[in-house]
C-alpha cells in the first residue's frame, strides 16, 4: 500500500505502531515509503515508560521520532495515547499549512485499547499495564459506584476507551479546522477481535484475540466522509459484505487515482478486490469478495500447531487448532474428510458447533478443501 500511494506522489505520515519489522533500516517506515515516523517498533509499549516487551522478561524503551530514540522530557512524562493523539494532529494541521493543494496519507494506529507492559510500575495496579491519567479513571470509576483509588481492570479499560473515543474527535477536528474534511475518507477499523483476559467484549461471538473463529476474526470498522464520497441514502447502514484487509489497497487506490490505477508497475498481482462500488451501492452492486483465507499454517511440531482457516460465503472451515497457541481442538489428517474438521456457518457464529452446518455449508467445505484450502497460499 505504501509504496503503491508514494507512486501516485502522496506525502504519507505515521504516528503510530509499527510492528512491521525492524531487524534493520529496510524493514523501518521512512524506508517503506513514509515520509514521517513517531512511534514504536514493537507490538505494544507501556503507556508511560515507553518500554516495549521484546522477549521473555525482556523490555526496551521503544519510542522514535523518525530514525532517532525520543529524549525530549515532556514527550517521555506524558502518556502515549494523548502524545500519539497530538502528533496526529500536528501532522494534518502541519500538512494543511504547508501542502494545501496535496493530498495525504496518514496511518495512525492507535494504542488503544491494548494492554501495556505490566509490571514495570507501581501503577500497574491492574496486573495488565492498562493505565490512563487520573482525570479519565475518576470519569469512568464513577459509573462504576467507585472512587479512583478502587482502580480495577475495567476503569483501566473505560478510560482507554473514551481516550480512544477523544483521539478520534481530535483528528476529525483538525481535518475541519485545515479545511481537508470535504474531500478525506477516514476508516476507523480494529485489527482483531477481544483478547480473552481483558474486560472487553466480541459481542457474543465466539473466541477471542489470536482464535480463528468469528470473536478473533470479525472485527469492526467504519467508514466517514463527506457526501461527495459516501452518499446520504447509505450513511449510517452496515455494510454486510465480506472484507478482508488487503482489500484497502485497490480500494484506496481507485480513489486517489480517480478509478485510473490499474495494479503495481511491479506487475504481481494483488490479493486484495476494490470493494468501493459495493461499499457506496450496497443494493445496487454485490461484494465482489465472496471468500477470505484467514490463516495456512501447516504447523511445526508441537509449539505452533497446524492453524487454517477458509471463508466461502457464510460457510468457514477451520482445520487443525482454533489457534496458534494452544492444544489442537480437533485432529487433521493427511487424506482426511471435512467431517474431521470445524465446520460452521459464519452468520451464526455464537452456535458454531463441529458439523453444524446444512447440506449448502457442505458443497462449501468440500470445495474448500478440495481446492483453495490447499491450493491458495496468499491473503492469510
Amino acid at each position: 500500500l505504501f509504496s503503491s500511494l508514494f507512486i501516485l506522489f502522496l506525502p504519507f505520515d505515521t504516528c503510530s505502531q509499527w510492528h512491521m519489522g525492524f531487524q534493520s533500516w529496510a524493514y523501518t517506515p521512512t524506508h517503506r515509503g513514509f515520509d514521517y515516523f513517531y512511534g514504536y517498533y514493537g507490538s505494544h509499549v507501556d503507556y508511560w515508560s515507553k518500554l516495549g516487551f521484546t522477549g521473555q522478561f525482556s523490555y526496551e524503551f521503544d519510542l522514535h521520532d523518525q530514525a532517532s530514540v525520543v529524549t525530549d522530557g515532556d514527550e517521555l512524562d506524558e502518556h502515549l495515547s494523548l502524545l500519539l493523539g497530538r502528533k496526529a494532529t500536528e501532522v494534518i494541521r502541519g500538512h494543511a499549512g504547508e501542502y494545501p493543494e496535496n493530498p495525504l496519507f496518514l496511518y495512525y494506529a492507535m494504542i488503544n485499547v491494548h494492554s501495556g507492559t505490566s509490571g514495570l510500575r507501581p501503577s500497574s495496579v491492574d496486573g495488565l499495564g492498562m493505565d490512563a491519567p487520573e482525570e479519565y479513571k475518576e470519569l469512568c470509576a464513577l459509573g462504576h459506584g467507585l472512587n479512583a483509588t478502587e482502580y480495577d481492570q475495567h476503569i483501566g479499560y473505560c478510560a482507554l476507551l473514551v481516550m480512544l473515543d477523544e483521539a478520534v474527535a481530535d483528528v476529525l477536528c483538525a481535518l475541519e479546522e485545515s479545511g481537508m474534511s470535504d474531500n478525506t475518507l477516514v476508516v476507523v477499523s480494529s485489527d482483531n477481535g477481544a483478547w480473552g483476559p481483558f474486560p472487553e467484549s466480541s459481542t457474543g461471538l465466539r473466541g477471542h484475540k489470536a482464535n480463528l473463529t468469528e470473536g478473533g476474526v470479525h472485527a469492526p470498522a467504519l467508514l466517514w466522509g463527506p457526501p461527495a464520497l459516501i452518499p446520504p441514502a447509505v450513511r449510517g447502514r452496515p455494510y454486510s459484505g465480506l472484507v478482508h484487509v488487503t482489500d484497502w489497497l485497490p480500494t484506496f487506490m481507485r480513489l486517489a487515482s480517480g478509478g485510473g490505477w490499474n495494479g503495481p508497475k511491479s506487475g504481481f498481482e494483488v490479493d486484495g478486490l476494490d470493494l468501493w462500488d459495493a461499499i457506496i451501492h450496497p443494493d445496487r452492486d454485490q461484494s465482489p469478495r465472496t471468500e477470505i483465507v484467514h490463516n495456512i499454517n501447516l504447523g511445526s511440531g508441537k509449539i505452533i500447531p497446524a492453524t487454517s482457516s477458509i471463508q466461502i460465503g457464510m460457510v468457514k472451515l477451520i482445520v487443525g487448532s482454533v489457534n496458534g497457541y494452544s492444544t489442537p481442538v480437533v485432529s487433521m489428517e493427511k487424506g482426511g474428510d471435512f467431517s474431521s474438521c470445524i465446520a460452521f456457518d459464519s452468520a451464526r457464529a455464537p452456535q458454531q458447533v463441529n458439523g453444524g452446518v446444512a447440506s449448502e455449508g457442505q458443497s462449501s467445505v468440500r470445495r474448500a478443501r478440495s481446492g483453495s484450502l490447499r491450493e491458495n497460499n496468499r491473503g492469510g
